[in-house]
This record gives structure tokens, sequence and C-alpha cells, in this order.
């Protein structure tokens, strides 16, 4: 699902980018800078912390980076449109999730740090980007960061929250296994008890031999074996007295 959202939305990036124009220069330093996210999707999984740190880099540079020119801008509408806006920047937020749902409580905090740091700085270059539509800078930096600050905090939560739910179902698998051990051994306990009983009821004097195997994962199985019949009695012998014969 997630390979999903980063293929539509590199898509959407791809088609809004050709409405804008910037320096050669600029053009590649934003492909790459645009890509690296994209590409940590890859192995956000394995390296959570690495992949956090190559997103929140490529994301300092496209915040920072010269806004795009309009060419041909419609009449009333906006000149110059920061490159944080195109839909690729989104592609942050998987890298967000992703250190907060699987890296330490530590480390998940200081991303958290680090994005709302990112937020603010983004909230500076956005407010100079629509101070031209519009007065009043601190109300502008106001609503911007109420947009900013909100989503990099739930983004964060949702991570923190699956981490939650995924230690939560290891804890009730380990526990489903040892109940599942503890019910296996009272099965044998009590299969051990029923024959030892059986055999004193039939109150015989023949030895009982026991085989024991170990059980694999569990417990230990204990299986009768039953021991040679002796050799017939000559017939000129006396029967015992009430003793039976195995």
């Amino acid at each position: 699902m997630a390979f999903a959202f980063v293929v539509v939305l590199g898509s959407l990036s791809i088609s809004g980018a050709q409405g804008l124009h910037w320096s050669l220069v600029w053009v590649i330093v934003l492909i790459v800078a645009f890509a690296v996210p994209h590409l940590t999707a890859a192995f956000r999984r394995h390296w959570p912390e690495f992949a956090y740190a190559a997103a929140s880099v490529a994301m300092l540079v496209i915040v920072l980076a010269p806004d795009g020119q309009v060419p041909h801008p419609v009449s009333g509408g906006p000149s110059r449109i920061p490159a944080l806006f195109l839909p690729s920047s989104l592609v942050f937020l998987v890298a967000l999730f992703s250190v907060a749902a699987r890296a330490s409580t530590g480390r998940s905090r200081a991303a958290l740090v680090i994005a709302l740091a990112g937020a603010g700085i983004a909230t500076g270059t956005t407010a100079d980007s629509l101070r031209r539509f519009t007065t009043g800078g601190l109300l502008i930096k106001f609503y911007a960061f109420a947009g900013f600050g909100p989503i990099v905090l739930m983004t964060w939560n949702l991570g923190r929250l699956a981490l939650v739910r995924r230690q939560r179902a290891a804890t009730e698998r380990a526990e489903a296994a040892r109940l599942a051990v503890l019910e296996e051994r009272a099965r044998i306990a009590r299969e051990m008890h029923d024959i030892v009983r059986l055999r004193r009821g039939r109150k015989s004097a023949c030895p009982l031999k026991l085989v024991v195997a170990e059980f694999p994962g569990t417990s230990r199985t204990v299986v009768f074996e039953k021991p040679p019949s002796p050799a017939p009695a000559p017939s000129n012998a006396s029967p015992s007295n009430g003793n039976h014969s195995c």
C-alpha cells in the first residue's frame, strides 16, 4: 500500500512540475531531492532511522529551494509556487511513520522533534510565498504551522500506535504458546494418572517397565511397554496363591 501511495504521488509531482520553471541547476537538485524520499520507501522497514535521516535531508533541500516560476500565470493567480507544494513532499510522512513504528522511544521522539523543526522552517518559507496574496505575516505563519504541525503529530502518533499493536500481538502469541505448553503437560499428567490407577486396579505383580521419550517443544511423553511374558510353568507345578501371571 505504501509503495502504491509513493508511486501515485510521484506521478502527480511529475505532472505538476511540468508547469513550473526552475534553473537547470535547481532542476537537477530537486529531481535528486524528490527521488531520495521515494527510494527510502524501499528499505524503511529494515533501516527506518537511516531512511528517515535521508528523507529529512532531502526535505530540507526541497523546503529551502527557490519557488518555481509559472510561465503563464492566470489573472490573480500565483506567479511562483514552492517546491514543497508538489505532492511528492508527502512521501516524507511515510518515513516518519516508519521510524515512529519501528524505532526505540528515544529515537522516535528525536525524529518527531526534527519533523516539527522542519515544519517550522517550512512555515517560514511558505509564509514568504503566500505573503504576496494577503497581509498579516504572523497570521499567515500561524495558519501555515497549524497545517504542517498537526499532520506531523498525527503521523507520528499513528506510527507509535502501530508499534503498540504489534508488540501486543507478539505478547499474545507468546502467551498462547505458553498456555499450549501448560495444557499439553496437564494432558500428559492426566493420562499418566489414569494409566497408573488402571494398573493398580488390576493388582498385578508384574513389574512396570517405562520408556520415556522427549516430547518436542513441550514436556515428556511416557510410553508404557508391557514386559515379556514369563516362561510357562511345569505341568506338575501347583498354582500360585491367587497370583496371576502377566
